[in-house]
């Protein structure tokens, strides 16, 4: 009994902790956005928004990481894009579908009226990876076996097909409101995602 009466305490104090971290957070002052998917016809596998507030809080951090001097510092984040940015993960079955260059970023305020529009860098392309395909048959003289080694996408997705995967950042100039939609647009494809994010409120 003596133990568990000494358990409450230290569960208690655990879940106060907690509350005080999660409430820290929420009233750090960085203006944060919900993301949801309303599209989802284009191969992108991973979409993230962060607003100006994370942006440069992140670049804040990495000055002091790197002990910058503040000179230095106050020049990195003279730079941080008023609008955020967007990093996305985009993929192809070959290159040209993945490479930043095949695909476009529009913003829509609510009203449907253009914010932003910006077409992907041109990045350089990874080495392949060799894939080694093997058959074998028999013969009269036994079990003969053959392998051939063929050029193939770097990565795998979850389903086995080979992929070229593309990471991009862009970098928004323009002020967003508090709620707007992104479209990423798969121009060889014709297809696209779209993303609607609303600024949270604390």
């Amino acid at each position: 009994m003596k133990k568990s009466l000494k358990i409450i305490p230290a569960m208690l104090l655990v879940l106060l902790m907690t509350m005080v971290s999660n409430m820290t957070l929420a009233s750090d002052g960085i203006v944060r956005y919900k993301v949801t998917a309303v599209e989802d016809k284009a191969r992108v596998r991973d979409f993230e928004y962060l607003s100006y507030d994370q942006v440069y809080r992140n670049d804040q951090e990495q000055a002091k990481n790197e002990l910058l001097p503040a000179d230095k510092e106050s020049e990195l984040l003279s730079h941080v894009p008023v609008g955020g940015m967007i990093i996305v993960e985009l993929l192809g079955a070959n290159w040209d579908m993945a490479n930043g260059t095949n695909w476009t970023y529009v913003i829509h305020d609510d009203n449907g009226n253009e914010l932003f529009r910006s077409k992907g860098f041109d990045h350089a392309q990874p080495p392949p990876a060799y894939i080694s395909h093997g058959m074998a048959y028999k013969t009269i003289f036994g079990v003969v076996a053959t392998k051939k080694e063929v050029q193939a996408a770097p990565e795998e997705t979850p389903w086995g097909d080979r992929v070229y995967v593309v990471r991009e950042q862009i970098e928004i100039p323009v002020a967003l409101p508090d709620s707007f939609k992104v479209y990423v647009i798969d121009k060889l494809n014709k297809n696209r995602c779209c993303y609607a994010l609303t600024k949270k409120v604390d």
